[in-house]
């Protein structure tokens, strides 16, 4: 999410950088710019278009003015995707856009709107389509919260290395949420993409409107605005809230005034503030800050219920996905798996919802699905090291699929050269893949690709272990310690490679060596655990039961 409104972003990017459709491209630099507009012809004011390098993750977006142009300036030369959002439309997306040195390209949308008329009530089948057509229990459904007692899987049983990557598998899915609900990549007048002298004589320009007019909307609004852009939350909230009391119907001032309290975790003004908002206009994107803002509050049934009604008022890729990922991050999987799998059929094209699924289906013990989801994630985005990470992560514990994650790992080294992750991932899928199919590994293929990641990250801690590990299969044990004790410099709580470490003192007949090594494992492994019991405790994992159905 924005902390910026629409129309003055729009605003400062004419400000500072003169007219959207005409601006020249500076130096050997390019530009992209274009109008966004509805079916029926309308300009679609503040719709959000995010611009993303086919050869690397990078990403920025603008927001469109109030005429539907947007620009990108700046833009280096190569291919890239755009992506048109705007609430109560259908995403929109180019790819493969050329744009050559000095060139300024023009692209368009026309975007379709999610429904002809009238409004979505919530729980009503012809509100929810394909959402419910697959989960549609959940109108029946209530939830309320428990404490979970320990890892949930398929198998009733978790071992510390699943336990351990289905943590950081739901972690990364966490992060994709705050990304998502970030925006992705600021806007088009970032305060890095513009000089300290632009930002003071813009600043200048607000204070002096102001004072002149102390009474105005728009002069407290665009002061307000202008600090939040900064990234000055605190002083700006008193402006928003001045424009506020002068206009409470300004939705923008009203959404971003509710933001600024949520990042400054005022989350009771923030609470009251989106409730009044949905009082006058209730928008399927109220209820997602607000469950956003339940979330911070502790608040996880109310979070939940929230999310699932901004996705059934407007079942966005956005919003499907808060509402999955949601339910995945308190272990409520069953749901989410069936969240994901109806948002994935609505948006065939969207990686982070088939991350989602994907991450929601290894919960479960469903491997194979999980590995195909991610890979099609992959294929989706082939340029986002996100889907790759996932990929590699969910392989440490399951190998099936063996040339399919290769393959997409090996296309991750390719994408993304200079990345020390995707030699480390890489690397373990061939080891684990040639273990399981002919049980020959090709050691130096692997150490070639260990050392590599070594020298693009010198303190990556993984790599120093799976290259100790792999020494002391071919029993070069003195070789293997050393690479231990690099990895317990680089992080000295890796359980892993002091237990690795004390088998090859045995192995070497250091005995003595060997049993520090062991009493340093045992005391870390049994805080280890200590500490998993206790994130377990405090997750809160949702129970649900059928109001009507209890067998169905």
């Amino acid at each position: 999410m924005s902390l910026i409104s629409t129309s003055f972003c729009a605003g400062l990017c004419i400000l500072l950088f003169g007219t959207l459709r005409g601006f020249p491209a500076q130096g050997v630099q390019g530009a992209i710019s274009g109008i966004i507009k509805s079916t029926a012809g309308d300009a679609i004011s503040g719709a959000k278009i995010t611009l993303t390098n086919e050869a690397s993750p990078s990403a920025r977006s603008v927001r469109a003015s109030k005429n539907g142009e947007y620009v990108f300036t700046a833009v280096e030369a190569g291919k890239y995707t755009l992506r048109a959002v705007s609430r109560g439309f259908k995403p929109a997306m180019r790819a493969h856009i050329a744009v050559n040195h000095g060139q300024r390209v023009a692209v368009d949308f026309t975007v379709e709107p999610f429904r002809s008329s009238g409004t979505r009530t919530h729980g009503t089948a012809s509100d929810t389509s394909s959402l419910t057509a697959r989960a549609g229990y959940y109108d029946d459904t209530h939830l309320k919260s428990s404490t979970v007692k320990g890892a949930v899987d398929a198998g009733g049983y978790s071992s510390p290395g699943q336990a351990r990557t289905s943590s950081h598998l739901l972690q990364g899915v966490a992060s994709l949420k705050r990304e998502v609900s970030a925006g992705g990549a600021g806007s088009a007048a970032a305060p890095d993409a513009m000089s300290s002298k632009a930002l003071a004589t813009t600043e200048g320009r607000l204070k002096k409107g102001l004072k002149a007019a102390p009474e105005s909307f728009e002069a407290n609004h665009n002061l307000g605005e202008f600090y939040l852009h900064v990234g000055n939350l605190p002083a700006g909230i008193p402006y928003l809230e001045k424009a506020e009391q002068l206009d409470a119907s300004h939705y923008n001032n009203g959404y971003d005034l509710a933001l600024a309290y949520l990042e400054t975790n005022s989350l009771v003004k923030a609470r009251g503030q989106i409730q009044q908002m949905i009082g006058r206009q209730d928008m399927a994107e109220l209820h997602d800050l607000l469950g956003e803002v339940e979330e911070h509050a502790g608040h996880y049934v109310t979070a939940v219920n929230e999310y699932e009604r901004a996705a059934h008022m407007e079942p966005s890729e956005e919003n499907i996905f808060d509402w999955g990922s949601e339910l995945l991050m308190h272990q409520t999987f069953d749901p989410a798996i069936e969240v994901f799998t109806s948002g994935v059929e609505r948006y065939p094209h969207s990686a982070m919802l088939q991350i989602g699924l994907g991450v929601a289906l290894y919960s479960r013990g469903r491997y194979e699905e999980a590995i195909n989801a991610l890979c099609l994630a992959s294929d989706l985005t082939p340029a986002d090291p996100r889907p790759y990470v996932f990929l590699g992560r969910m392989y440490s514990v399951t190998a099936v699929n063996a040339d399919q994650v290769s393959a997409r790992l090996e296309r991750f080294i390719k994408v993304q050269p200079k990345n020390a992750i995707a030699y480390y991932f890489y690397a373990m899928s061939l080891w684990k893949g040639q273990r399981g199919q002919s049980g020959q590994v090709n050691f130096e293929q692997i150490e070639s690709l260990l050392k590599r990641s070594m020298a693009l990250d010198p303190k990556y801690p993984d790599a120093y272990l799976q290259l100790g590990i792999l020494y002391s299969e071919q029993k070069r044990y003195p070789e293997a310690i050393g690479e231990y004790r690099r990895a317990i410099a680089l992080q000295p709580g890796l359980v892993d490679a002091h237990y690795r470490l004390a088998q090859a003192y045995t192995r070497m007949g250091e005995q003595n060596m060997a049993r520090s090594e062991f009493e340093i494992h045992d005391r870390l492994r049994k805080q280890e655990l200590a500490e998993t019991d206790k994130k377990r405790a405090e997750i809160k994992q949702f129970v649900y039961s059928m109001k009507d159905n209890p067998n169905r």
